[in-house]
């Protein structure tokens, strides 16, 4: 993947580079993921969800439900026979300021110490009160990450992965100030 856009690989390359990989070395197994290309100055967002939970879209404090979901494609080395059309590159237009959460499943299938299930609601839930009280991305994260950590007694019981990111173009600051960098 790495050398791949090293290289200049465009998106669907990637992709179908890892695809052959795994496939190819180790053909009992599937990988779930998500690959993004974020154009830093215009905010165009380019994704493949390969058999991952569906990103989430957050701008101005909220959630906009389903903005990113598109139609599931298959999970990383499996066969191409099962698949034999191209993976379906989606495309989005980000707004300054727009954060772009990525999470697998073991994050919203977390439960705490009483078996009850964090679920995407209350894990949208975490998001959107950090956000709304100005928490910069890497904190909002940390505090996530605590919180579902301390919620399952330290005991994760799968893959808890979480990215965030945060858009705005050089002219843009939160709070509407100018910056140049």
């Amino acid at each position: 993947c790495r050398s791949g856009r090293r290289a200049g690989a465009d998106l669907p390359e990637t992709v179908d580079t890892v695809d052959h990989a795994l496939a190819q070395w180790l053909p009992d197994r599937f990988a779930t993921g998500i690959f993004l290309q974020l154009d830093l100055t215009s905010g165009h967002l380019r994704w493949i969800n390969c058999g991952h939970p569906p990103p989430l879209l957050i701008r101005h404090h909220t959630v906009l439900d389903h903005v990113l979901e598109r139609p599931g494609q298959l999970p990383l080395g499996l066969p191409a026979t099962l698949n034999p059309e191209p993976r379906t590159v989606h495309a989005a237009d980000l707004e300054p300021g727009d954060r772009v959460l990525l999470y697998t499943d073991g994050v919203t299938e977390a439960r705490d110490a009483g078996g009850t299930l964090l679920g995407l609601e209350r894990f949208t839930d975490t998001i959107i009160r950090a956000t709304a009280g100005g928490e910069l991305a890497f904190e909002t994260l940390r505090r996530l990450i605590h919180f579902i950590v301390d919620d399952q007694c330290n005991e994760l019981r799968d893959d808890a992965t979480l990215l965030l990111v945060e858009w705005g173009p050089d002219s843009w600051a939160p709070g509407g100030d100018a910056f140049t960098g």
